[in-house]
């Protein structure tokens, strides 16, 4: 495979009856593989109707859904470049991203995301077209992919029949009802008056951009990601070496797919053969349930939540269920590190560990939908002792790496070799070294083609064919590879200590009290931190002892404080004394996106935070004064 339509070729070609599966009601109806193929084709020949030819950008705004895939394959058998934008961009954001790669045409779902880019519509001059897609189904009489049979919770075919259809939604121009009036026209409307295209001019060869993708702008103006075919089809066949991806897989699409980490696992998957089921975090745990995945990739919070859901219904089940399942817990983790790790097992522990996964672990692994062969874990650290969790609750949670700049995928753990605090072993063909500074380097015909129209960042980020990734790690003599922290993430404080913030959050975060965490220090005398607490488990330890449990009171509360305190002090005492946090503040708000605390990727954005925070951090280190030896 050298290119996307390859891979779209290969999907017509193998026609599978069931290749999309879609949420409709109380479970999920599969769409065929010819039923998608007809209507990328007529998405093609629409593009081609408003003048969309090769290397032309195509902006989409869109969440997870066939629609997504649709217009991507059809921007790939046109040649040309389609730039997916996260939803939650402000229209700033939106501008910045569509006026610099130069957007002819731009699919938004929903008024809210028409309305952004109707908003700044004067401001992008090369934008032709805004084609409006329903956030319901569309439409009768719309070339609509045709469902077959809803697939239950066991994933067989039911008569529950298909969810209603949506009324008829003749969007032109805004005369439907919360329409932007920017819109141009309906994206159902813009299919049926197209058959489908047979002669697609498609990229000129695999050296042809396939995207391209604006970084989330932590460290300044984002960076326009060019991808090519040839970055993207490397990156699918080579995962198939280390995390291979099989026709009996069912795979949950939950990150946004404008995430590359998602859109290129859910190329691998379809490559793979498997199914692809479309999920949305709003109701993760139904469709765990309802869609039973064997394969699902996210990001450490994601997992972090699910195990947050898990403990909470065991505090809810009382001190004798809380002790059963920590024993389980035990036992269980006994059982993962005979497997990870060697160490002994025994047959009374065999014994255990049937009554345990009768009792307890079985229950969490039906949580996660009951066939789960592995979680995949990337975009950020995943904490070590999380990672334990999974493995000893009997579900496999492999960690990969990679950038936006890698197509993403630069190593990843393979599913039988599983090494629990490194990132895997580099992907076949990709090449890994450890610069003399510790900045991990990579090459490989992974690495991107550079930054839409910044050449200047381009040649600071590739050197002599080398990649410089910005994180800082190491390759044991295995050749797995261990990332520690951003090579700008470093803090130095005013005693001329380096720390790493990034393993000191991930520790912290661990407490059931404690939701977010941002470390500070640079040119401070000591390390501080902004603590976002848990507020649901914290609320129902105030109203024990009957304090109050608003956001601001709990905050505010010497005994919260208190609570806060000790659990720093048992989370942090394997840490240099430099590099705990001597003094904290509780904010009752968490980080978000919408403020730009966080990205998209749920990272937080350490300068937006500081900025914001100013105050609050100048009166942590006037009230505060680090206790004798902090700067050992």
């Amino acid at each position: 495979m050298k290119t996307l339509v390859d891979l779209f070729a290969k999907l017509e070609r193998e026609r599978r009856p069931d290749l999309l599966l879609v949420r409709s009601g109380a479970a999920f109806r599969p769409i065929s593989a010819a039923a998608l193929a007809e209507r990328v084709r007529c998405c093609a020949a629409a593009l081609a109707g408003l003048g969309v030819g090769r290397g032309d950008r195509i902006g989409l705004l869109c969440s997870n859904r066939p629609e997504w895939h649709v217009i991507d394959f059809a921007c790939h058998l046109r040649g040309a470049i389609p730039v997916p934008l996260f939803s939650t961009l402000t229209p700033a954001q939106v501008r910045f991203a569509f006026a610099d790669s130069g957007c002819r045409v731009v699919f938004a779902e929903g008024a809210e995301q028409a309305d952004k880019v109707g908003a700044v519509r004067g401001e992008l001059p090369d934008l032709m077209c805004l084609v409006f897609i329903a956030e319901d189904e569309p439409g009768p009489g719309a070339p609509a992919i045709p469902a077959q049979d809803d697939v239950a919770p066991g994933g067989n075919p039911t008569s529950a029949g298909e969810a209603p259809a949506a009324e008829a939604d003749p969007v032109a121009r805004g005369e439907a009802p919360g329409v932007a009036a920017d819109v141009d026209v309906d994206f159902e409307e813009l299919l049926a008056g197209s058959e489908p295209a047979t002669d697609c001019p498609g990229p000129k060869n695999e050296g042809s951009i396939a995207t391209i993708i604006y970084t989330s702008g932590t460290t300044g103006r984002p960076k326009g990601v060019m991808l090519t075919h040839g970055n993207l089809a490397s990156n699918i066949v080579a995962v198939q070496d280390v995390l291979p991806c099989m026709p009996g897989d069912r795979a949950l699409s939950v990150l946004p797919l404008c995430h590359i980490f998602e859109r290129t696992v859910d190329y691998a998957h379809l490559y793979g053969g498997a199914q692809l089921a479309y999920g949305a975090p709003a109701r993760l745990a139904e469709d765990y349930v309802l869609a039973k995945p064997t394969v699902v990739a996210g990001v450490p919070r994601l997992f972090e939540r699910f195990r947050a859901a898990v403990l909470e219904k065991v505090e809810e089940g009382g001190a004798l269920g809380a002790r059963i399942f920590r024993w389980a817990e035990g036992v269980g983790t006994r059982r993962a590190r005979h497997e990870l790790l060697g160490e002994p097992f025994s047959p009374a522990d065999r014994l255990r560990l049937a009554i345990a996964d009768r009792l307890v672990l079985r229950k969490v692994r039906a949580a996660a939908g009951g066939r789960i062969r592995h979680f995949v874990s990337g975009g950020a650290a995943l904490d070590p002792v999380l990672n334990w969790w999974f493995e000893a609750m009997g579900l496999r949670l492999v960690q990969g790496y990679g950038l936006t700049e890698t197509s993403p995928i630069i190593s990843a753990n393979p599913h039988d070799a599983n090494r629990i605090g490194t990132v895997g072993v580099p992907l076949p063909g990709v090449e890994v070294k450890i610069a003399g500074d510790g900045e991990i380097l990579t090459r490989g015909p992974h690495v991107m083609k550079g930054y839409w129209n910044n050449p200047q960042a381009t040649a600071e980020a590739i050197v002599d064919g080398w990649l410089h990734t910005g994180d800082i790690g190491e390759l044991d003599e295995d050749g797995y590879l261990s990332v520690t922290d951003r090579k700008k993430h470093l803090l130095v404080t005013s005693t001329g200590k380096n720390v790493a913030p990034q393993p000191l959050e991930n520790t912290l975060s661990r407490s059931p009290y404690i939701q977010q965490v941002a470390i500070i220090g640079d040119d401070r005398p000591f390390i501080a931190a902004l603590i976002v607490p848990e507020l649901s488990s914290l609320r129902r330890w105030a109203a024990e002892r009957g304090k109050p449990t608003g956001e601001r009171e709990l905050c505010a509360d010497a005994d919260v404080v208190a609570l806060i305190q000790s659990e720093l002090d048992q989370l942090q005492a394997d840490f240099a004394r430099f590099e705990r946090v001597r003094a904290f503040q509780l904010l009752p708000e968490p980080f978000s996106i919408e403020e730009g605390t966080l990205t998209p990727t749920l990272k937080t954005v350490r300068r937006t935070i500081e900025e914001k925070y100013a105050d609050v951090i100048e009166g942590i280190y006037r009230g505060e004064k680090p206790p004798a030896g902090s700067g050992d």
